[in-house]
């Protein structure tokens, strides 16, 4: 038989080993199909054994190859990597985009063939390990030794088989055996009593036909244990119900041994092993790591059965497709092991085939710690099968840029190492991006770069371990050029090839940028996905549109790679069906009017007065968060505003999101009805317009404060096209604040500092003026070391979440302590000031020891809850709204302020009564709960739906209202 006709041989044993593999369960308490299932079981359970058994001879036959390589460590640190290789690829693909858990147990699988009996690896490895000495050792063996050793081993086969029927329901006992059943074919094959013997000895030929018939016995006890194994574990009808290819399977190692022969070579052991037996390492490995997903292929079929009625056979014809299509990708898989192990046999460093290894180890790799750098990544989501394709195309798009990469630098080791030393950058900084802001990376990041050191020191991370970190760096980025040297790998490829890939790669990522739907988001209180994609492919490809305002959501489900691009092309907002110049005109005129009626009571002008809008930092309230108790309130001054005029802000951020709350206060336009991918309206909106909206825009004086860079998020530019006329900060804006004193060792400007600042403004002109201030002293990290100063706290959250609150109950009881000074201080003012105070968000640090995920989702709303007052230092109306939003915030100071409003702010005023707090698409009653859309009245969805016309005019629209004194006070 020549090695062609030997190949085919190899490829059809390999398909019906696909084929067993998917009839096995990973569980045998956990069977599914069940009757057709059970068929399938006793039909195909003998194939696994059996090609054991081929291998096994075939190792037999070629003794003399594998015994050459009795001293070559080489050759066995090949068979180590060959399986440790192939587990990190199937590890790999698991951990991203296969059916089962990640799991630690998963994990072991990648050397748990050295280790595992149960492993069906197990005796396919160490069968290769051992042979060349087991081999070497029986042929330095003289004849009687063989022969009699050859006794003991069918006694001890024998003994063996006797166990298992008597322990015939102990699955382990038998891989055992197996494993004996394994050597004991290799061995005798070796020394010739299974092949034909010239010798005419009668003793010889009696010998070799008891041998046989042992043999006969031992692999049909073992057989039948199995069966028995399996008729344990399920409720088979009959004892002799096995199917009659499992008994006939000595019979085919018999023939096979006796018809196979390969063609004259000069291959080695390890060669052998590498173009015969390679296909059936992959197939198993795959099995070993891929259980779960034959238990996914049956429950399909008897889904299909059930819910689409489907007869059978159809049911089970897509089964034995899926099972092509799996041993096609087995095959590939295969062959691209063989090549690369062919090239390291070679030592031919520089070719590819190593390099698609390495890759196909490494980018699945990557986007996994890129998923989990996401915090909230749940390993649960990839039980789902349909998460498939899209976790895929992620994969594809991360080989996209590691071609890019390779197309540059031109060096196989050096763009692996590089690609995966700015993955793993990446994924750091998308980690702590997350802990700081409870966002992942976006496409506006980018811009961020010039304020790197500033975010750096939100991180608290020391110049010490910077220091460390770049010479890390250095010294990686020297062992791949080192690495590269070593094995004189050369240039990949020519010029026009790299030049395909840069033209293939921009071509991809455009694809995607471009085709990918928009995310849009829509009123409702529904936390799943409302646009739904008119794209077929992106349907097949189950992508699920997030229409939350953070993007975290979308990265988790959509994958990090694809959650980017998507959000590349920024969309403002989507078009309302009823937007029209005739629907704009109907507003206008419906709204004029409710400002006229409002103004009618009103006798103030807010240009007139004085108005400062205070954003402080992460300030919020701990003793409302379940689980903790303080014995005494850190805000008592605040808590007492907040009930006279004031009450919660519905925060659309968590542990961040600064910018966008300050923008809604400042304009009063939703984030929520924005595009998700408008992450940062400062730097994706407010420099494509020409107007919007804000309170300042009725001042002829108006400054802003942030004793803190004025790069981030591009506060700088965006504040100057907002109207600011300076904006005070330490770095990056027009002037430079005057107080910067610290609080104990925090690195922060405090908020006396911030308040004198102020205080230096309004004293500066008694005309009336707008002031924004953005605090930094309550700014994460919260250290133990700020503050020599302790809070009584009792809860039950982490160590680490205890101390970052302790310091952080610490931080704001100051600030309580500097508000009630600088409203002292106000007073004395004999003029009309406001004073709009509201905590941003939560700061990110609830972290509780048990059921932490279940208790963020269960306590999101309270998460999502700061404070605000509203305080003027004259006889001014009470106003108070339990809950608000930051939108409402402008129309209840001009309530409270007895202050004319604008027709847009008639709207907001209509908005802020008559409407719950919205945010994240989530509505929040008076009582702090989530509210049902199906609540709301007719009246509140229209001033809903007008007000979501009017933001989209003003944005992304034709501005209608601009031209039509819509924002103008009358």
């Amino acid at each position: 038989m020549r090695i062609k006709k030997y190949d085919f041989i190899k490829l059809l044993l390999a398909f019906t080993a696909v084929v067993s593999m998917a009839s096995l369960p990973a569980n045998w308490q956990n069977v599914t199909g069940h009757t057709l299932r059970l068929s399938f079981i006793e039909t195909l359970s003998w194939i696994e054994p059996f090609i054991l058994s081929l291998i096994a001879l075939f190792i037999g036959h070629h003794k003399q190859r594998f015994m050459a390589e009795y001293r070559s460590l080489s050759y066995y640190l090949k068979i180590f990597i060959t399986f440790f290789s192939l587990s990190l690829f199937y590890l790999s693909l698991n951990a991203t985009i296969v059916t089962s858990l990640f799991s630690v147990q998963k994990l072991t699988t990648t050397v748990s063939y050295v280790y595992q009996p149960s492993n069906p690896l197990f005796s396919l490895f160490w069968l290769l390990m051992l042979a060349p000495v087991l081999l070497r050792l029986f042929e330095q063996l003289n004849d009687n030794v063989k022969k009699y050793l050859s006794i003991i081993l069918l006694v001890l086969g024998t003994l063996t088989t006797l166990i298992i029927f008597y322990f015939n329901r102990y699955l382990h006992i038998i891989d055992y055996t197996w494993f004996i059943w394994l050597l004991l074919v290799m061995v005798m094959d070796s020394t010739d009593y299974l092949q034909r013997d010239n010798r005419n000895s009668v003793g010889q030929h009696v010998y070799q036909i008891l041998s046989l018939v042992v043999t006969f016995l031992i692999l049909i006890g073992l057989f039948l244990g199995r069966y028995f194994s399996l008729k344990y574990h399920f409720a088979m009808p009959q004892v002799f119900n096995l199917h009659p290819f499992g008994l006939l399977n000595l019979i085919l190692i018999f023939l096979f041994n006796r018809s196979f022969k390969l063609s004259h070579t000069n291959l080695t052991g390890s060669q052998l092993i590498n173009k015969f037996i390679m296909p059936f390492i992959v197939i198993f490995i795959f099995g070993n790591m891929w259980q779960e997903i034959s238990r996914d292929w049956w429950m399909r079929i008897a889904k299909l059965q059930q819910v689409m009625t489907l007869p059978t056979s159809i049911a089970m014809s897509w089964f034995i497709f899926r099972i092509i299509l799996t041993f096609m990708f087995l095959m590939v898989v295969a062959y691209v092991w063989q090549k690369g192990f062919n090239a390291i046999d070679l030592r031919n460093w520089n070719s590819g085939w190593i390099n698609a290894i390495l890759v196909a180890i490494v980018i699945p790799s990557s986007f996994f710690i890129l998923q989990l750098s996401n915090v909230s990544f749940r390993f649960a989501s990839l039980q789902k099968m349909d998460r498939f394709w899209i976790y895929l195309v992620n994969i594809l798009i991360l080989l996209t840029l590691y071609l890019v990469i390779l197309a540059l630098v031109n060096r196989y080791y050096i763009s692996l190492g590089l690609y995966s030393l700015a993955m793993a950058i990446i994924s750091f900084a998308n980690y702590q991006k997350v802990i700081l802001r409870n966002e992942p990376i976006v496409p506006l990041d980018i811009k961020n770069i010039v304020i790197l050191p500033e975010l750096i020191k939100m991180a608290d991370i020391t110049t010490q371990q910077i220091l460390i970190g770049v010479i890390g760096l250095l010294f990686i980025i020297g062992l791949f050029i080192l690495l590269q040297h070593i094995l004189g790998a050369k240039k990949a490829f020519s010029l026009p090839i790299r030049f395909v890939f840069i033209v293939f790669a921009a071509l991809n990522l455009g694809f995607w940028i471009n085709f990918l739907p928009k995310l849009a988001v829509q009123w409702s209180t529904d936390n799943t996905s409302h646009t739904v994609s008119t794209n077929p492919i992106m349907v097949k490809l189950h992508y699920i549109n997030i229409n939350l305002i953070q993007p975290q959501a979308h990265y988790n489900n959509n994958g990090s790679a694809l959650g980017f691009l998507s959000m590349v092309k920024v969309e403002i907002m989507d078009k309302p069906s009823e937007y029209s110049e005739a629907t704009m005109n109907q507003i206008a005129t419906k709204y004029e009017k409710s400002a006229a009626q409002i103004n009618d009571s009103r006798s103030r002008n807010i240009s007139d007065q004085t108005v400062v809008y205070v954003l402080s930092e992460s300030l919020a309230n701990p003793s409302r968060i379940p689980g903790v108790t303080l014995e005494k309130d850190p805000l008592p001054y605040i808590t007492k505003l907040q009930n006279e005029s004031g009450g919660l802000l519905d925060s659309l951020g968590y542990g961040g999101g600064t910018a966008n709350i300050e923008f809604e206060t400042l304009t009063s336009l939703s984030m929520n009805n924005f595009s998700s991918s408008l992450s940062i309206p400062y730097s994706s909106l407010v420099p494509k317009v020409n107007f919007l909206p804000t309170i300042m825009q009725d001042f002829k004086q108006k400054n802003a404060i942030h004793p803190y860079t004025g790069l981030t998020y591009q506060r700088n530019d965006a504040f100057k096209k907002l109207g600011f006329q300076n904006f005070y900060t330490l770095t990056n804006g027009t002037k430079t604040v005057k107080y910067q004193n610290k609080l104990g060792n925090s690195p922060y400007v405090n908020d006396r500092s911030s308040f004198d600042e102020v205080l230096e403004l309004l004293k500066q002109t008694k005309q009336g003026q707008f002031i924004q201030l953005s605090t930094m002293q309550n700014h994460t990290p919260f250290l133990s070391s700020y503050y020599n100063k302790n809070w009584p706290i009792k809860d039950n959250l982490t160590t680490a979440s205890e101390a970052s609150l302790n310091a952080y109950t610490v931080g704001i009881n100051y600030t309580d302590n500097e508000v009630k000074d600088f409203i002292q201080k106000i007073n004395q003012m004999k003029r009309p000031i406001t004073i709009v105070f509201y905590g941003d968000h939560l700061p990110g640090i609830y972290n509780w020891k048990d059921d932490n995920s279940a208790k963020l989702k269960a306590y999101d709303n309270i998460l999502h809850q700061s404070d605000y007052f509203i305080y003027s230092n004259f006889d001014s109306k009470k106003v108070s709204k339990k809950v608000a939003s930051p939108n409402m915030l402008t129309p209840l100071m001009l309530e409270k302020t007895n202050s004319k409003v604008s027709p847009y702010y008639a709207l907001l005023t209509q908005l802020a009564k008559k409407t719950p707090a919205v945010e994240r698409d989530k509505y929040m009653g008076t009582d702090g709960n989530y509210l049902n859309e199906k609540k709301l009245t007719k009246k509140q969805k229209q001033i809903l739906k007008d007000y979501e016309l009017v933001q989209y005019d003003v944005s992304a629209g034709k501005n209608y209202l601009s031209d039509k004194a819509f924002y103008k006070t009358k």
